[in-house]
């Protein structure tokens, strides 16, 4: 079985910058951002309604936090009396 290699073209720096374009200026934006964020009640604002809305992803998130903690704490001790045995 015959193989050969194709060698890849050499590339100067002087030809990667001629090849690179400098960005134009954009003079088409606004003084003024066109949307403005804030919030309403300090930054520790709690929605209710989005709460309540979005609780079964809450509920998702809380036991998936909860199981990691918990099993990691498991195989930490199970990795303690491994390792001694050893």
């Amino acid at each position: 079985m015959n193989v050969t290699r194709k060698s890849s073209p050499i590339i100067s720096q002087s030809d990667i910058n001629s090849k690179i374009q400098s960005p134009k200026p954009n003079n088409d934006l606004p003084d003024k951002p066109v949307v403005v964020i804030e919030s309403r009640r300090g930054s520790l604002a709690i929605n209710l309604n989005d709460l309540w809305q979005y609780r079964d992803l809450l509920y998702i998130l809380t036991l998936r936090d909860i199981k990691v903690r918990y099993k990691q704490t498991v195989l930490g001790i199970l990795w303690a009396i491994i390792h001694r045995c050893l």
